[in-house]
């Protein structure tokens, strides 16, 4: 609750110090702040009711903590912006406007279960195209050309009795094999995520002592085209597989 002189969600308009703001958090440093309490009315050039919902991803504790206007990822205030989804949790708020981008309720749907990143290991990605030849046998009937496929309805063709049907489609490459290999038939030129370090793993490029050194006693480290995951003993070689994880799902929308 603001406090009568701080305009905690910043929206600028002086005085906007009384509102009462509802703090959502879903996950994944996410924040939105519901302003529907501020029904004053503006009799300047914006003829409209105070009141918006902000995303931000900074967590306002108490009245003594502001929103900055870099700290606003998306204001929402008006009619035509009846949606908001956030894209790390996946919740959606669905905003409910009167006369004048007055805000009359707000939905959320919230995801029952987290919403988790998608990664795919593969080798590469190429384009290919693919040729298929109509004739007028082909009229009314379905033509596949690859993973696409079209209704002939009619052909025509001027100077000869059939025509080519060029199609581009998009393939990823699977890696051909296991993802898990062992040392001794991994593939040094492939891009690698070495797991265990020198004592278990003779691919591991870090030092014990640097191990051991390390802050949880575990290490998540890119060299070259290896990434390394190696902890002091089975535990923390646990926890540096679950930081490296949880680096994938921080960083996936970045």
């Amino acid at each position: 609750e603001e406090d009568g002189t701080t305009d905690i969600n910043n929206e600028g308009v002086s005085p906007d110090v009384d509102d009462v703001i509802i703090k959502i958090a879903p996950e994944g440093g996410e924040y939105v702040y519901v302003d529907m309490y501020d029904r004053n009315y503006r009799y300047d050039t914006a003829w409209r009711y105070d009141n918006s919902l902000i995303v931000s991803g900074k967590a306002l504790t108490n009245s003594s903590t502001t929103l900055a206007s870099s700290d606003v990822i998306q204001n929402v205030n008006e009619d035509v912006d009846t949606m908001m989804l956030l894209p790390r949790s996946g919740d959606m708020f669905e905003i409910e406007y009167g006369t004048d981008y007055r805000i009359d309720g707000v939905e959320i749907l919230h995801n029952v279960d987290g919403v988790d990143a998608t990664y795919f290991i593969g080798t590469s990605e190429e384009i290919t195209t693919l040729n298929n030849t109509i004739t007028k046998d082909d009229e009314g009937t379905t033509v596949t050309a690859g993973c696409c496929s079209f209704t002939v309805e009619k052909f025509g063709i001027s100077g000869g009795d059939a025509t080519t049907e060029t199609v581009s489609q998009s393939i990823v490459n699977p890696i051909v094999g296991n993802l898990v290999v062992t040392e001794s038939s991994a593939d040094t030129t492939k891009n690698l995520i070495i797991v265990g370090g020198l004592s278990v793993n003779g691919l591991c490029t870090v030092m014990t002592d640097e191990i051991e050194a390390a802050s949880g006693k575990y290490v998540v480290k890119k060299d070259g085209n290896r990434i390394i995951v190696a902890g002091w003993e089975k535990q923390e070689t646990l926890d540096a597989g679950d930081a490296l994880i949880k680096w994938l799902k921080d960083n996936v929308h970045a």
